[in-house]
């Protein structure tokens, strides 16, 4: 099996400005970790004024590695509820940190990640933009109102590096599935969030194996880690999880680890065809989980190109490629799935202009040295008032058109405004060798102002 386990540094923003959303990073910071499989090493490190290990713990640790059992990354959640906002933004230092610890990794450079969560409003110490090299992609999870004054250099520095408009645990655990796939330049063939309602039901997923010399490998995770693979009846804590071959035919197929809260397949010369999963339940509560899927050695590669940031007034433009080999496929189907604002921050500010100004008169009243975020400070005033998000987003579907040279291509000229906007692409076709069909995944975000 492919050498595929991960070494992450997470670091989490605790400075005044996420006040109103600590609550939020904490849970995000959880489902991420709790992605963590066993053989991967991670590290967290917070930072407010100044930047610090949160786990593990002292002032020049090492990478923790996952055991079985889970005992680390549940050891770690415990650390993450325990922190508490205050002060400025240091997130150069964070990045030191984690400059740091990684130097003493055995784990080669292709399988490094940084993991930032913060709303980018560094203003403390050293240039993040300084200190953040080539190595490793930076992948940031932006919560609360964001500001891209930093997170758009960041991401330059790495073609791999991502920027995500992620606010929820959900996508935090896809988050790691796209992450495990960049790795190694890998391609994600399945990345699924689905409800399991309370009650007896079941679902079934769909993914592909395109050759006979292939390698991949099959993710399943549950949000809450009580939940464990069965190969035996659905009941209570256990869950049934059947892999069904291209012929239709139900397998014996056990996972190579199961865990609790998650099971792990390792897939190696697969009959090529459409596989499906079925997961039947019988829970008394309603939980969710992920899928995810991951092809190691294929000869099919996609790339998603997405600008760091446009003018609202300009075409924002995605950009696709599909190869087999080095030979561009041009019979695939590529639909963009586009998340842009409802609202504008001009609309924003014009339509709760006395509230903004309220709130910021309150703040100047208490004299913080940084306050809490004026405009997460607004979203809950007007949840709670209006019944409203004004960070909601409407979502459209487009088809990806073939260039000339070779690329899918859409330009998106209407309906953008300024904010955060969030892409989902997805890429099907048939392999031309084998005549199997195939499908990819990528996501990105972009700054519109």
């Amino acid at each position: 099996m492919a050498n595929n386990k991960l070494a992450f540094v997470m670091m989490l923003d605790t400075s005044g400005s996420m006040d109103g959303c600590i609550d939020l990073v904490k849970i995000d910071a959880k489902a991420f970790v709790r992605q963590g499989r066993v053989g991967d090493q991670f590290a967290i490190n917070q930072f407010s004024d100044n930047a610090g290990w949160v786990y593990p713990t002292g002032s020049d640790p090492r990478l923790i590695t996952i055991t079985e059992g889970l005992y680390e990354t549940q050891k770690a959640t415990g650390y993450i509820e325990a922190l508490i906002t205050h002060n400025m933004t240091n997130m150069g230092e964070a990045i030191v940190l984690g400059n740091n610890i990684l130097e003493r990794s055995d784990v080669t450079a292709g399988l490094r990640a940084y993991v930032i969560l913060s709303d980018g409003r560094h203003n403390q110490g050293v240039d993040p933009v300084s200190v953040l090299g080539n190595e490793p992609p930076v992948y940031i999870a932006a919560i609360g109102y964001v500001s891209k004054s930093y997170f758009d250099r960041l991401v330059v520095k790495n073609n791999k590096s991502r920027f995500y408009n992620e606010p929820s645990a959900h996508q935090m655990m896809k988050m790691f599935n796209y992450i495990v796939a960049d790795a190694n330049e890998n391609e994600l063939i399945l990345n699924t969030l689905d409800s399991y309602q309370q009650g007896s039901d079941y679902l079934i997923k769909e993914f592909t194996i395109t050759a006979g010399d292939n390698c991949s490998q099959l993710n399943v995770v549950w949000s809450n880690k009580n939940y464990r693979y069965t190969d035996g009846y659905p009941r209570g804590y256990n869950v049934n999880v059947i892999l069904i071959d291209p012929d239709d035919n139900e397998t014996d197929i056990k996972p190579d680890i199961a865990e609790e809260g998650y099971c792990i397949y390792n897939l190696e010369n697969m009959k090529p065809g459409v596989w499906k999963i079925l997961i039947q339940y019988s829970t008394t509560e309603s939980i969710t989980g992920t899928i995810g899927a991951v092809d190691f050695y294929t000869d099919i590669k996609t790339n998603l190109i997405l600008p760091k940031s446009i003018h609202a007034d300009e075409a924002l433009k995605v950009r696709v490629s599909a190869l087999k080999g080095s030979d561009i496929m041009n019979d695939t189907r590529v639909t963009a799935e586009i998340s842009t604002p409802f609202l504008s921050e001009e609309e924003i500010n014009d339509k709760y202009a006395a509230q903004i100004e309220a709130i910021q008169s309150e703040q100047d009243s208490a004299n913080s040295s940084e306050p809490t975020n004026t405009y997460d400070r607004l979203r809950s005033e007007i949840m709670q008032t209006e019944g409203r998000d004004i960070y909601a987003k409407k979502v459209s579907v487009h088809q990806l058109a073939l260039s000339s040279d070779g690329e899918y291509v859409l330009e998106k000229t209407e309906g953008l405004k300024s904010g955060v906007t969030n892409v989902t692409v997805r890429i099907e076709g048939v392999d031309p060798k084998t005549n199997i069909p195939f499908t990819r995944l990528r996501a990105g975000s972009i700054f519109i102002v």
